[in-house]
């Protein structure tokens, strides 16, 4: 059965080959996640990291303890200590860059930052069964809520403080993503509130009205298109999943406008099944090659597709594995990230900001259904 060989195929990966890796080799002697490692996996030193980083390394561990690894509890304890001890600012948020064994570079805030560091902790609060931890969650929650929700008829969140003009639809869905993690762990019912007027606001601000297609940047306008603007194929799949959560948490129906979403991410893959990283609002190709990241988004997707959808994309979960597998995921629990539409090797060292994502799709495999 290919599930049943899926999921296997998967968990000895992780098992045997990353969770090892990463837990040595992308550890530093400060007790903090390396950005990344050598192509031969050896370790790269860097003078500073970014918190993002230390937040999605992490989640990774959480998942690992959930998984019944047996080291995952101690590396997720470390990964813990050092997002509290080392990554915030005095006025309780996240810092977006820390030196390992020190602390925050600057006092910069950026939404993406402070998103992973919500998720991280409620993954945390959650695997570790802390009430000290659900404690920082909901405190984290408050501090989102009070400094960075911009005013009703702004809608969203500041991408960063000070605030500016440019809406960016990235920075919101992972922070849609913190909160329904942060719900999960704390049943704040906040965090469903929040999330339900992050919806609607990035519906209205970065939803095309024509096509369904996700931009990148809002509000769309449709006599001014902002510099840079694109359709990011993964990111179509990403709010798939999101959506579908939100929903399943909530017990509702799903929000309509997943089916153009959907849509629009299959009319952007390649035709071999590949997702490319972006295109013009036109369609036409603007970026060929190959992220780690996209294909484990559709993975997801189709995965909640089949569970909760009107069709059954299984065939595709099974050509996505094929494709992670085959395409980037390497033997020794490290991957080539970026590739070419013909296979050539662009990436010249290995992220670990990449992780994130491929455990995310594992385990989402791993639970789905048999």
């Amino acid at each position: 059965m290919p599930l049943k060989r899926m999921k296997s195929h998967s968990r000895d990966w992780l098992f045997d080959a990353a969770f090892p890796l990463w837990s040595t080799q992308g550890v530093d002697a400060h007790n903090c996640f390396r950005e990344k490692l050598n192509l031969d996996s050896s370790p790269i030193q860097n003078e500073t990291t970014r918190v993002r980083v230390q937040a999605r390394q992490t989640y990774c561990f959480a998942i690992a303890t959930n998984l019944g690894w047996d080291r995952g509890k101690d590396v997720l304890q470390m990964g813990v200590d050092n997002l509290l001890s080392h990554c915030f600012l005095p006025i309780g948020l996240p810092a977006v860059n820390i030196r390992p064994g020190h602390g925050p570079v600057n006092q910069d805030v950026d939404l993406y930052d402070v998103a992973f560091v919500l998720f991280a902790l409620s993954h945390a609060a959650k695997t570790l069964n802390d009430d000290k931890l659900r404690e920082r969650v909901r405190s984290l929650i408050s501090r989102i809520s009070d400094v960075m929700k911009r005013p009703a008829e702004i809608g969203g969140f500041a991408e960063r403080l000070p605030p500016h003009n440019l809406r960016e639809q990235n920075p919101h869905m992972h922070l849609l993503e913190g909160l329904l993690a942060a719900y999960q762990a704390t049943s704040d019912p906040r965090a469903l509130t929040l999330a339900r007027d992050l919806v609607s606001f990035a519906r209205k601000t970065f939803i095309d009205p024509v096509d369904g297609g996700l931009h990148e940047f809002g509000p769309i306008i449709k006599t001014d298109i902002i510099e840079n603007d694109r359709y990011e194929t993964g990111h179509q799949f990403e709010w798939v999943w999101l959506l579908y959560e939100k929903a399943r948490l909530e017990n509702q129906p799903v929000a309509p406008f997943v089916t153009e979403l959907a849509k629009k991410g299959f009319e952007l893959r390649a035709r071999n099944g590949r997702i490319p990283l972006s295109h013009h609002l036109s369609g036409a190709d603007r970026e060929t090659f190959m992220r780690t990241w996209g294909i484990t988004e559709a993975i997801k997707a189709y995965s909640y597709l089949t569970q909760y959808g009107e069709t059954d994309h299984m065939t595709d979960l099974v050509k996505g594995h094929e494709i992670l597998f085959s395409d980037h995921l390497r033997s020794d629990g490290s991957w080539i990230d970026m590739i070419t539409p013909n296979g050539e090797r662009l990436s010249k060292d290995v992220p670990a900001s990449t992780f994130y994502h491929v455990v995310f799709a594992l385990n989402q495999i791993l639970s789905h259904p048999v």
